[in-house]
């Protein structure tokens, strides 16, 4: 369709986030390739007036890409695992779990409760989620009442970590009198959200606090470039075909 361009972010460059969310890995969005012509965009070109492929198939390599991720990413059945080495963290979400990831790398026991792809407002705490609190040096979750199903298991594990809510800070949207939990999808947000999880890692483990607050940096600068260059995307659709579809009001 003329004056349409194909947007789609690459699955490599990005971590998909359950609801829909985007929290950047790696530099750059600018290519991707339709399985079905074999045809790219490149966002340099701007001379370009008509789409290289079909909605359609655009459409597709954006729902491949996004389960690409989602796969990659999903934890194993029979409860949240943990990956890494240090002292002993719990996220509440998969988004939280990234950005947790990016600061502290391996660095950290960590354990991630929900799943990719799960409901947070549906989650149900296993038995093995209670005992992942209890032993945590550090519980980060999202609050906004995503994850206030967290209070009641926190209270009957008897745990002694420090309980962050990650979002603190954060110029929140309001609709319909309430605030939107969905927070990670503003790159200043998420920017925000490492701070927090800088500060609080480093509380726990001042021995790795340094490495914490360059990897903190270093991840920021590339929220900071990828949201550029997803700008200068969207900055090369005509207005009139700007349209976003979603499955959830976040």
């Amino acid at each position: 369709q003329a004056g349409q361009f194909p947007v789609v972010f690459d699955a490599n460059r990005l971590h998909g986030c359950s609801s829909g969310g985007i929290v950047a890995r790696g530099k750059g969005v600018r290519q991707v390739v339709a399985n079905e012509t074999s045809s790219h965009y490149d966002a340099t070109d701007t001379e370009s007036q008509v789409a290289p492929v079909s909605l359609l198939a655009r459409l597709s390599a954006l729902i491949v890409s996004i389960f690409a991720v989602v796969a990659a990413s999903a934890c194993g059945g029979g409860g949240p695992e943990t990956t890494g080495s240090g002292i002993q963290v719990v996220a509440t979400t998969t988004q939280i779990g990234a950005l947790t990831r990016a600061v502290a790398g391996e660095g950290v026991a960590l354990t991630v409760l929900l799943s990719a792809g799960a409901d947070a407002h549906d989650y149900e705490p296993s038995p093995l989620a209670a005992k992942k609190i209890a032993a945590a040096r550090v519980i980060l979750r999202n609050g906004l009442a995503l994850d206030d199903w967290l209070d009641s298991t926190i209270e009957g594990s008897g745990t002694k970590g420090t309980v962050v809510t990650v979002t603190d800070g954060i110029d929140l949207r309001v609709g319909d009198g309430e605030a939107d939990p969905h927070v990670w999808h503003s790159p200043a947000n998420a920017k925000s959200m490492v701070d927090n999880i800088v500060t609080a890692l480093s509380e726990a483990d001042p021995e790795h606090a340094s490495a914490f607050a360059q990897n903190g940096e270093s991840y920021k600068k590339t929220l900071d470039e990828t949201d550029a260059e997803i700008r200068r995307l969207i900055d090369q659709i005509p207005s009139e075909n700007r349209r976003v579809v979603t499955n959830h009001d976040a």
